[in-house]
């Protein structure tokens, strides 16, 4: 697989505080592009026409003192009538305050349920990244271990991102947001309430006012039917 980035900047800063104390809920990032080829993909599913240069928090906090901010994004997309996907990469741009990058990444998609996401058809835990752009973007290649559905008919569904992340170690990663409205709003959730912020999910504009949507793309094979 040949992976190949492109960064805006690489100046990187809080929107309030640092990461030296708790975590924050969102960053600014800079505004970049990941891009990645894995042979015979194709990329079924573009959501970064318009990336803002703001970023929400979505991590699994493994260190334990910090559980309580463990938080989740996601927003959704439609596969079209008469089509069928096999989504093997999911491509995030994003932002990392750590040194290092996520030990790993979960990938979740879930089922539309009111325009909100609802229960799961396919979750792919501890997937390692197949590219990193050194500032927080991910092209996350999905392997042999997701449970679930391999292929999503027509419909629509929701994505979840979430880095599983040390903040004592590696501090915190951040999804970055997209300006234009695609389907329902981006959807943010901290179920331990930690931030005292949305224990359910809730709008992502809540916290990050530009975070209409998400930024990602979608890679896989598209079956005709």
């Amino acid at each position: 697989m040949k992976t190949v980035f492109f960064a805006g900047t690489a100046t990187l800063a809080l929107c309030a505080g640092t990461a030296s104390g708790a975590p924050m809920l969102q960053a600014k990032a800079p505004v970049h592009r990941v891009i990645s080829a894995v042979p015979g993909s194709v990329t079924l599913y573009d959501q970064t026409s318009s990336e803002s240069s703001s970023a929400i928090s979505s991590q699994n906090f493994t260190s334990g003192a910090f559980a309580a901010y463990d938080d989740q994004a996601a927003d959704d997309f439609t596969v079209p009538s008469g089509h069928k996907w096999k989504v093997s990469e999911v491509d995030v741009p994003g932002v990392n305050f750590g040194p290092n990058p996520a030990t790993s990444l979960n990938v979740i998609f879930y089922k539309n349920s009111h325009g909100l996401p609802g229960s799961i058809v396919r979750e792919c835990d501890n997937q390692s990244s197949a590219g990193y752009d050194g500032f927080g973007g991910y092209a996350i290649k999905l392997d042999q271990t997701c449970t679930g559905k391999g292929s999503l008919k027509s419909g629509t569904y929701w994505v979840s991102v979430i880095a599983n992340q040390d903040f004592t170690q590696d501090a915190q990663w951040y999804w970055d947001s997209n300006l234009s409205n695609h389907g329902s709003a981006a959807q943010w959730q901290n179920p331990n309430n930690g931030f005292g912020e949305c224990p359910t999910w809730c709008a992502a504009t809540n916290i990050v006012p530009s975070a209409t949507d998400l930024a990602f793309t979608l890679k896989g094979k598209d079956r005709i039917l």
